[in-house]
């Protein structure tokens, strides 16, 4: 069998590489967009394209790029397999337009791949017969992908949180930045770890008022090094936006390798079994978020006062429930399986 699977590589970001290289293993060919479009003979054999993330738009041209190879693919009789990630675009540069491809995408999209249940919701609310169309797999997991998990230590001394990722506006790290801002380093510390892409915006940060409990690594991090930065802390620490976070694949990067997180109950979060191994918060305001993220690292300092080892703990039983219930494998049967029905 020979797919398209777009986008078919995508920089600092494992899930691509992950799954294609998950349902190559089972037999089945994996072709970019480009590809196919490209190459007529190509384009007459396969029948299938699974996108991800098209929706996101960063300009007007994008947008009647995008549609056009939509149309041109539907005209073609293609199956659109797609998956969605996101309750909708982190960036609104032309959300009006992003809306309309997202609609157009629970429309025309013949089978709608979920990671998490708290997404069938989206989909239902443009249209409830849409329903059919769903089918739920779970965000697979990132055992050994960057290498193998080091032995488990104790972390000793302070609370030891870490936010890890590209570094961007809608990922809330002013925000986390002033709730560290109330603690001494003698109780908690952060690293803020990753690339910044926008220069002005690493600016902004460095020179933002700060305690001497928070360490910024704005850079490269290879993929070699990321286990090791993961496992060197208690808890990576996700204050994400909920109006457009849904999954998040850095929490399963964090499970994978032994480590818990505190934050708000996203859709990837709350399909978690073990939530008592989780550190959870809602909130519905920019100034709830700054409350709720202050308890929530304030009962993680607490538990670790009251028994230093149970993050070691909770990590163990993270990582077993990924290997368990989110192998790669299973995922990769479920994508199988949605392609030959078609």
């Amino acid at each position: 069998m020979k797919i398209v699977f777009h986008p078919h590589s995508l920089e600092r970001n494992a899930y691509v590489k992950h799954i294609t290289e998950a349902l190559e293993r089972k037999g089945i060919q994996v072709f970019s967009l480009d590809d196919i479009l490209s190459n007529k003979k190509l384009f007459k054999e396969i029948s299938i394209v699974h996108l991800n993330w098209y929706e996101n738009l960063g300009s007007h041209w994008g947008f009647i790029k995008k549609m056009s190879r939509l149309f041109y693919l539907l005209f073609h009789k293609k199956k659109i397999i797609w998956t969605l990630h996101n309750k909708k675009p982190h960036t609104a540069k032309v959300l009006y337009l992003q809306k309309i491809l997202f609609k157009l995408l629970c429309k025309y999209a013949s089978t709608i791949i979920i990671h998490s249940k708290q997404s069938e919701k989206i989909i239902t609310a443009q249209d409830k017969s849409f329903q059919k169309k769903i089918v739920y797999t779970p965000h697979p997991n990132y055992i050994d992908v960057y290498g193998p998990l080091r032995p488990i230590q104790s972390i000793h001394g302070p609370l030891s949180l870490i936010f890890m990722g590209v570094i961007k506006p809608y990922k809330n790290i002013e925000l986390l930045m002033e709730v560290l801002n109330n603690f001494d380093a003698n109780e908690v510390t952060l690293t803020i770890a990753g690339r910044c892409p926008d220069d002005n915006y690493a600016n902004q940060l460095k020179l933002k008022p700060s305690s001497n409990n928070i360490n910024l690594e704005f850079g490269y991090i290879s993929d070699d090094q990321i286990a090791t930065y993961i496992q060197k802390h208690d808890l990576s620490i996700l204050p994400y936006d909920t109006r457009s976070s849904l999954n998040s694949g850095t929490a399963i990067l964090s499970f994978s390798y032994g480590t818990s997180v505190i934050c708000p109950k996203i859709g990837t979060i709350e399909d978690i079994k073990n939530q008592d191994c989780l550190i959870t918060y809602m909130y519905d305001s920019q100034e709830q978020h700054k409350v709720a993220l202050k308890a929530a690292v304030e009962k993680a300092m607490l538990l670790k006062k009251k028994n230093t080892e149970i993050f070691n703990e909770w990590g163990g039983i993270l990582r077993n429930e990924m290997i368990k219930l989110q192998d790669v494998g299973i995922v990769a049967d479920v994508f199988s399986q949605v392609y030959k029905t078609h």
